[in-house]
């Protein structure tokens, strides 16, 4: 098994407007990883998808207090007990038609989706979501995000 020295970088956002289909869209993206390396350490890609029910007719929303709660909790959980051995990276937070995604590269992806299986058989969120672990081993699904 090969071996990486891994140096977690700092968070840094950049707000990035677009439209899609209609709708407005604001994503906020960690420019930090975007010269990240070695990526072959977070080769899976968490995308969790949460539908939100408080927004403008736009489809953004007019507040994001429960899901700062939420997504303290997630980054709780991926983080872990040591910041410079954490189990991912976040990527970015999407808003776009009535939703907001969230999307990390992980390290292990089996600790992530026990917890997450966790929330879905405890009924721990009331929120309706759904979620995506994939492995990307050239960070292809990070494309867009680190593009801007």
């Amino acid at each position: 098994m090969k071996k990486y020295y891994v140096e977690v970088p700092d968070e840094e956002y950049k707000t990035i407007k677009f439209i899609q289909e209609e709708y407005s869209g604001m994503a906020f993206i960690n420019v930090k990883i975007k010269n990240f390396e070695p990526k072959a350490v977070f080769p899976w890609h968490f995308s969790i998808m949460i539908e939100l029910d408080n927004c403008e007719d736009d489809g953004l929303p007019n507040s994001v207090e429960n899901l700062n709660l939420l997504e303290n909790d997630l980054r709780n959980q991926i983080i872990g007990d040591n910041e410079n051995k954490p189990n991912g990276l976040f990527l970015a937070r999407i808003f776009w038609n009535h939703t907001c995604e969230l999307i990390w590269r992980i390290y292990n992806p089996e600790i992530l989706n026990e917890y997450i299986q966790k929330i879905i058989d405890n009924g721990l969120w009331k929120e309706i979501f759904d979620y995506r672990i994939d492995n990307d081993e050239d960070w292809k699904l990070a494309k867009w995000h680190l593009s801007h």
